[in-house]
């Protein structure tokens, strides 16, 4: 079967089934919406494919609700497959009982708004079920430029929980982030301003990601941990202790995770163990006196920047 004549049902119109249903639609696949609740009392749909981009804990009720609309000789072509990344394919068990090609079909993308996602093109998808729901899913993911991991004997929840520790932890970091760039401007920030802010960081962040892409690891690791510069370490934590003492300790557990990083990288000993002394003793460096005397008014504890 072709994939441009594949016909595809998008069950769910939240956040990731407009994401679904904009890159299909661009990619000349022929494809319909249903929201996630129209689905009961309804028989599965006619279609070769379709995508369960529900709530995880609405994805084992759907199909069973699927499931009961299928007549005991009706044949059903259609694979179904659903998008959540800590459920393995048996929450659509009781779909594959009754015969239907059933399997998880989960994309490594971070989509915050549907109508402006990130491309699906060069995403992985992780396609892990039965054999005929799994080629459907994979032909559908070149289709659009994706790139199929087929791991079977996958953990789901602890790979889940490394997607959701990169993609939401680094949208926790961006805004704290913002917040420290705030406080270095003066506090204050123009709603102009905190757009700027977040413009920046994303293209440093894109930087990152290209460094993950093209280089690898650990080659990806950048700045003052990878160079072993212990003194600009204390300097960060000391200034962080002062002006945001929970970024401080955000900083310091990210510092620990770059230190066997920068051991494989081969930076200096001498630098490395510093830097490892300095997060065993809080960081303070000489100037932290004059840095706290600095650290005035609402910005000796950063929150979040003010608009004016």
């Amino acid at each position: 079967m072709a994939v441009a004549r594949l016909r595809v049902v998008v069950v769910g119109r939240g956040k990731l089934g407009r994401a679904w249903l904009g890159a299909l639609r661009a990619a000349g696949v022929e494809v319909r919406s249903r929201a996630g609740r129209s689905v009961r009392g309804e028989c599965l749909p006619d279609a070769d494919l379709v995508i369960l981009a529900v709530r995880d804990d609405a994805v084992a009720t759907v199909a069973e609700v699927l499931a009961a609309t299928l007549g005991s000789t009706r044949p059903c072509r259609a694979a179904v497959v659903h998008c959540a990344g800590r459920l393995g394919p048996e929450a659509l068990a009781a779909l594959g009982a009754r015969g239907v090609g059933v399997a998880k079909m989960h994309p490594l993308l971070a989509v915050a708004d549907g109508r402006r996602a990130p491309p699906f093109a060069g995403a992985w998808l992780h396609v892990v079920g039965d054999a005929r729901a799994c080629r459907v899913a994979a032909r559908l993911a070149r289709r659009l430029g994706m790139r199929v991991w087929r791991a079977a004997e996958v953990d789901h929840v602890l790979y889940h929980a490394a997607a959701a520790l990169l993609a939401n932890g680094a949208a926790a970091l961006g805004a704290v982030a913002a917040d420290l760039l705030a406080a270095a401007c003066g506090g204050a920030v123009t709603a102009g301003g905190a757009r700027t802010f977040a413009r920046m960081l994303g293209a440093l962040l894109g930087s990152v990601a290209h460094n993950l892409t093209q280089v690898g690891l650990p080659g990806a690791l950048t700045g003052p941990v990878r160079r072993g510069d212990a003194a600009a370490v204390r300097a960060h934590l000391a200034v962080l202790d002062d002006v945001a003492p929970d970024a401080a300790t955000l900083l310091r557990a990210l510092v620990g995770a770059q230190l066997p990083l920068a051991r494989a990288l081969g930076a200096p000993a001498v630098g490395l163990e510093a830097i490892a002394d300095a997060l065993r003793h809080g960081g303070a460096s000489p100037s932290a006196a004059s840095r706290r005397a600095r650290a005035v008014g609402p910005f000796a504890r950063v929150k979040r920047p003010r608009l004016r």
